[in-house]
């Protein structure tokens, strides 16, 4: 085990310990998914035991360019000629209310929408090309 491995045992334990006295704990993984997320917890030490008790609610989000306003994505001075204005996220989140609803989630299930289902809406929407 290398040292970034043993740092990041070690503070996914300390996390748990203060999820499993009551406190509030936020952390930040680098995954695309909700599954991914999981994972991620279970390749640093984190117990799938312990998350059944732990987990309510994780999100997985990236950023995507938005389409210049004035210009629909053609190019203008205002966007320099990119056809791009700004950024907008696109995400995948899920409450998980019981420790029935988080088995099933750490068992692979998915029944929330996903990332790409998310951008696919900002497109639809006219948001994104």
């Amino acid at each position: 085990m290398n040292t970034h491995q043993r740092v990041s045992a070690e503070a996914s334990r300390n996390a748990v310990k203060a999820a499993e006295t009551g406190h509030l704990v936020l952390g930040t993984l680098h995954t695309s998914s909700i599954l991914g997320a999981i994972g991620r917890l279970r390749d640093i030490g984190v117990d799938a035991k312990e998350l059944r008790y732990l987990i309510r609610g994780v999100i997985a989000q990236r950023l995507i360019r938005t389409l210049c306003p004035r210009c629909r994505g053609a190019g203008c001075h205002s966007c320099r000629g990119s056809g791009y204005a700004d950024r907008t996220i696109i995400s995948e989140a899920n409450y998980f209310p019981d420790m029935a609803s988080v088995d099933r989630m750490i068992a692979g299930e998915r029944w929330w929408p996903n990332m790409i289902d998310d951008a696919l809406l900002k497109l639809e929407e006219g948001a994104t090309d």
